[in-house]
Parts: C-alpha cells; structure tokens; sequence
C-alpha cells in the first residue's frame, strides 16, 4: 500500500499544546492554546476549589505560550468553560493579577461536564504577536 505523506503547511505548527498561524492580514503570528485545565503537576491531580483549578490552568496556558515566544500580556482572547457559572467569582482577582493591562475578550461557556470529572474549568487561549515598531 502506497502511503503519501502530506506536506506541511508553512503558516501552521503545533508545540506544547499550541496552534500557531499567521494572520494573512498583517503577517502576525496568532497562537490558540486550547483544553487547558487546571491540573498541579507538582501533586500529580486537580485540586478540589475551582480558584486553585483556575490559577493552575493559567499557569499551565502560560508554560505554553512561553514554549512559543510569547506570554500572558499577549493575550488577546479567553474562554472560560465552567460547570457552575455562580462559582466563578474567586476566580477573578487572580484574572486581574494575570493579565493586566491586557484585558483580553472573554468568554464564559457553561457546559454539561468534562471527560475528567475532578475538571471544574477548563481554558482556552488566543495570543498574538506584538506589531514591531521600526
């Protein structure tokens, strides 16, 4: 059986976890970190309070946006998936701590339940690369 591999696109990759393309407008680099949860790798398990689950998840959204060149303040979108709307509160001081002066949009989406059930939230990231200044 003959196999034909693929080429690979020029203008899509994907590291740790995330999706990098360039937007065809101004040639910038767009990165999409998605199913991101809150899982400590340092106990090996999710903690049990969703502001723990929700600091862990940026954390680790952050690891991966560093694998790519990039960071939090480079943020441009967030989506938040929740079982529990109404436990979402603590969750925002550390929002504003993480991101600054980013201010991301964001999105709230409340879903029936995660393919894990100690998942209590679950995020996904948009970043793009800066304009460079001449």
């Amino acid at each position: 059986m003959l196999m034909l591999a693929r080429p690979p696109l020029p203008d899509i990759e994907t590291a740790m976890g995330a999706t990098t393309h360039r937007n065809p407008r101004d040639g910038r680099r767009e990165v999409s970190v998605r199913h991101v949860t809150g899982f400590d790798r340092c106990q090996g398990g999710f903690p049990q309070r969703l502001s723990e689950q929700c600091r862990h998840a940026l954390m680790n959204g952050a690891h991966s946006l560093q694998a790519v060149g990039l960071s939090m303040s480079d943020v441009v979108r967030v989506i938040y998936l929740l079982t529990d709307g109404d436990t979402f509160q603590p969750c925002l001081p550390l929002l504003r701590d993480v991101f600054g002066e980013a201010r991301p949009a964001a999105t709230l989406r409340l879903v029936g339940g995660f393919d894990i059930p100690q998942v209590k939230i679950e995020i996904e990231l948009v970043a793009r690369e800066r304009r460079h200044t001449a």
